[in-house]
């Protein structure tokens, strides 16, 4: 088992977080999920976690807003984010404040 168990798996699409709590509790990752940046702020006010994986484009409180407060109160959590509209500016952003990986959609 990894060191990184407890998950936090954020999309506002409710059928991508049913199967992604599904597939990374499969492999034994405790999960949690949330539909917005916002939820998930509070989710991790009351339980942080290991890593956080975050959809990016999300109303509310988008996923480089939810990585800029995670940044800033939570670094030493890893920071995974996902989109399917992503760009270098996007991706320069998010690296420069601390994500461990950024991933295009769709992943296999």
């Amino acid at each position: 088992m990894s060191a990184y168990n407890k998950v936090l798996f954020v999309d506002d699409e409710e059928g991508v977080r049913v199967s992604w709590d599904r597939m990374l509790s499969q492999h034994g990752f405790d999960v949690t999920t949330a539909e917005d940046g916002g939820r998930a702020i509070d989710e991790l006010s009351d339980h942080p976690v290991d890593v956080v994986v975050s959809d990016l484009k999300m109303p509310g409180l988008d996923g480089i807003q939810l990585l800029e407060w995670i940044h800033d109160r939570h670094p030493e959590t890893r920071f995974i984010l996902l989109t399917g509209y992503g760009n270098e500016d996007v991706e320069r952003r998010v690296r420069e404040l601390g994500a461990f990986e950024y991933l295009n959609k769709p992943i296999s």
